[in-house]
């Protein structure tokens, strides 16, 4: 599923990046993936928390399995990146821009970038994301509340955020905005092995898989 080192080195490279001037560094990662593009994606799983979206990639990865994809977690970066996390909005903005140049470095090094661990509620962050590559497939995840909140309720303790909760759930939720890029609807409540499926389908349909050297079937 692609190298979890150099990954991790990235973001680690990213980040420090970040750190010292944020507007250049997200500027000169976006220039990079322009210019060294070679037919990578970019696809986003979409929902508010609870809704089983990093579930559901992780049973996409053996569909995909090649060294060319990859995958971006914000809830894995957040704990790996700040000792004793607050949680709060400069941790999150700042992880939000260490995410965005992470994947546009790897999508213009012609990887399959699946992203997890973010809302994407906000329109304009779909926007952002759109332009490090058009090659974008976005699969929004939801269930029904008390789905949700079963699932919230048994991560505690166990999931890196903290503050994931009922409130949480909720605040997202009222947050999530229309957008115009195509999109794939999934029902978490349904066959997760379907669904898995369906994703594939869908990333094959809007990424250049031969580019990638994955080929159609």
């Amino acid at each position: 599923f692609g190298s979890t080192m150099a990954v991790r080195w990235a973001a680690r490279g990213a980040l420090l990046a970040l750190a010292l001037a944020p507007a250049v560094a997200v500027a000169i990662a976006a220039r990079r993936s322009v210019a060294r593009r070679r037919g990578g994606g970019v696809v986003l799983f979409r929902g508010s928390s609870g809704v089983g979206k990093s579930f559901l990639l992780q049973r996409c990865l053996p569909l995909l399995a090649h060294r060319k994809v990859v995958r971006v977690s914000r809830d894995e970066l957040w704990t790996q990146f700040f000792h004793e996390p607050r949680f709060d909005e400069v941790e999150k903005h700042t992880l939000d821009d260490a995410v965005h140049a992470l994947t546009a470095h790897l999508a213009g090094c012609s990887h399959l970038v699946l992203v997890d661990g973010c809302t994407f509620a906000r329109a304009a962050v779909l926007e952002r994301f759109a332009a490090i590559n058009p090659a974008l497939a976005i699969v929004e995840c939801d269930c029904s509340r008390a789905t949700a909140e079963a699932r919230l309720a048994q991560d505690v303790g166990k999931h890196p955020i903290a503050t994931r909760g009922p409130a949480l759930y909720m605040q997202n939720r009222a947050r999530m905005e229309p957008h115009a890029h195509d999109t794939l609807q999934i029902d978490t409540d349904g066959n997760v092995d379907a669904n898995a499926r369906a994703v594939v389908a869908h990333i094959r349909a809007r990424v250049d898989m031969h580019a990638l050297g994955l080929g159609r079937g």
